[in-house]
């Protein structure tokens, strides 16, 4: 999944309009200094990519109340999905990671998304 975020931030690095988040659903494991080293690993240079945790509790809820996803099986199992959100904080769609078919949906609908932002 970071391999396939990692494509669409370098895809993507000419625009300020489109933004990365990626959720830690392992607080216990992923230190600030974790999610940092990580970061740096996958070449983030900038704030449109950023990395945020929380207590796991904060995360389930944001999952499930935020993103309608289940999180029963955290921390082992999680969603594999990218989610689109635009700068309204609207869901836009749900996006499987495993299929290059939802992944090129994926950057139709940010391309189209961001051409509509001002």
């Amino acid at each position: 999944m970071t391999g396939n975020m990692s494509e669409l931030y370098q895809l993507y690095k000419f625009s300020d309009k489109v933004h990365f988040l990626s959720i830690s659903v392992d607080p216990d494991r992923d230190s600030l200094e974790v999610l940092r080293r990580y970061a740096n690993d996958h070449g983030v240079t900038d704030d449109r990519w950023l990395f945020a945790r929380g207590a796991l509790v904060d995360v389930a809820y944001l999952m499930e109340k935020g993103f309608m996803l289940s999180a029963e099986d955290l921390p082992g199992g999680h969603p594999s999905q990218f989610i689109l959100v635009d700068d309204k904080a609207q869901i836009r769609g749900y996006f499987t990671n495993e299929d290059p078919s939802g992944l090129n949906a994926l950057k139709i609908q940010i391309r189209e998304l961001a051409r509509t932002m001002p």
